[in-house]
């Protein structure tokens, strides 16, 4: 039965070059794709294999807003105040107002009128890029390609001081928190993180960007926000019947904010500082809980399906189930 998964391997290898170019390049080996291991190999193979109708609603900017509603109705969502196909819909007054100008279908879509002139024409170039832009294409996104392109304009989340917003982004295997990255400052050059588990203790892997330059980390006394228990359970609560989720949240002054519910996080190439923390979360991500071996399939993915399970079911692929402890190698 493995030889037959590598044979299917060197298939998808010709079938998706550049997503196996661009995991090659990022990771440094070719991944297993149809019997994943690791983390990253298990989202490749979501990206190419699973098709949860869930994912695209997840992947809308404007339905995660009712999807953390209906989940956790006591949360509050930043407010849209305007939606629409086209920049010169947009009323001009919004480039000038303390709000954020978003697109529903992608990552890294975010205008910010306080922090540049109200130039209308600069505005509409870019929101066109956005527009223009499609992930299910660039890096096999599959969930984007179901979402229709809308530009929104959100209220903006502020803290006292300015600018001093928290975000955390959990990290969720079917409803049981693994870890959150904590930010202090994030998408500015004055960014800092570090990583918590869902009790709150602090953990000594630390992200990509801490690991290059320690500098980035929060202080040793940083203390979390008193709602921080709140996000994990709504963390916990928003990915219960998913296998994993990174779902995020913004803290301004000890208020809990909904932010995005993220399917693929940093395309699929999340790294950390510890290659055993990443074997841990590779090993708590249990692909028997995915929608494609969950759900019922028909054709040639209800046959894989049936392969695969029976290979997870007999062990053939390691890194797969509970551990004793499941933060192994992160603490």
């Amino acid at each position: 039965m493995t030889g037959l998964f590598r044979l299917l391997d060197f298939i998808l290898y010709a079938i998706h070059p550049v997503m196996v170019f661009r995991f090659v390049r990022e990771l440094g080996h070719l991944p297993r794709i149809t019997l994943p291991r690791t983390y990253n190999e298990k989202m490749l193979w979501r990206m190419i294999f699973d098709r949860n109708p869930q994912f695209v609603a997840y992947s809308d900017k404007l339905a995660t807003k009712a999807s953390f509603a209906r989940v956790c109705p006591a949360l509050r969502v930043p407010a849209v105040l305007w939606q629409g196909d086209t920049p010169e819909e947009m009323p001009v007054r919004f480039l000038s107002a303390p709000v954020v100008i978003k697109a529903s279908h992608g990552c890294r879509f975010n205008w910010f009128p306080a922090r540049m002139p109200p130039d209308q024409e600069a505005f509409q170039s870019e929101a066109h890029r956005w527009l223009a832009t499609d992930y299910s294409r660039q890096l096999g996104e599959w969930a984007y390609r179901e979402v229709r392109p809308r530009l929104f304009v959100e209220e903006r989340v502020e803290a006292t001081p300015p600018g001093e917003i928290i975000e955390l982004k959990v990290h969720v295997f079917h409803g049981q928190v693994f870890y959150a990255v904590v930010y202090l400052r994030e998408k500015t050059s004055r960014s800092l993180s570090a990583i918590f588990d869902a009790a709150g203790s602090r953990l000594s892997v630390t992200n990509s960007v801490v690991a290059g330059d320690p500098g980035r980390a929060l202080p040793e006394n940083f203390q979390l926000p008193a709602c921080y228990r709140q996000a994990m359970d709504a963390a916990s609560s928003v990915a219960d019947r998913t296998d994993y989720l990174r779902v995020d949240f913004m803290v301004a002054d000890d208020i809990l904010f909904g932010g995005e519910i993220t399917v693929y996080p940093t395309a699929g190439l999340m790294t950390n500082s510890s290659p055993e923390c990443m074997a841990a979360l590779g090993r708590a991500w249990d692909l028997r809980r995915s929608w494609l071996l969950a759900a019922p399939q028909e054709g040639w993915r209800r046959h894989y399906a049936r392969w695969l399970r029976t290979a997870l079911d007999d062990g053939a692929s390691p890194g797969n189930g509970p551990q004793a402890d499941p933060l192994e190698g992160c603490r």
